[in-house]
């Protein structure tokens, strides 16, 4: 995970690797996003969310672990675009913006 610090929220940049449905890869990348702690924010404190998937066919999949994943009543704004991502075993990106204090 990539992060950035500005005025109050974070950035962060994940993406989930390797062969598998863009299920299991949606899981990897959402558990990866317990280092907000460390940042002083978490799941609850997301603002928006940016969801890049190569193919739509992933779509119900990731929506899925998304909707089991996000607190009832805390879901951020969300996009989910299909796009050719950076690697070829890349199954999903994510660009998170989170409160924090």
């Amino acid at each position: 995970a990539t992060v950035g610090r500005k005025a109050g929220c974070l950035g962060y940049r994940l993406v989930g690797f390797g062969p598998g449905s863009g299920h299991a890869r949606t899981v990897f990348c959402l558990i990866r996003l317990a280092s907000l702690a460390k940042a002083g924010s978490d799941k609850t404190r997301l603002l928006h969310v940016t969801l890049y998937l190569p193919s739509m066919a992933d779509y119900d999949g990731m929506n899925a672990v998304w909707d089991a994943w996000v607190p009832e009543g805390t879901a951020p704004s969300r996009a989910c675009v299909q796009a050719g991502l950076a690697h070829p075993g890349w199954r999903i990106e994510a660009v998170i913006t989170a409160a924090r204090g």
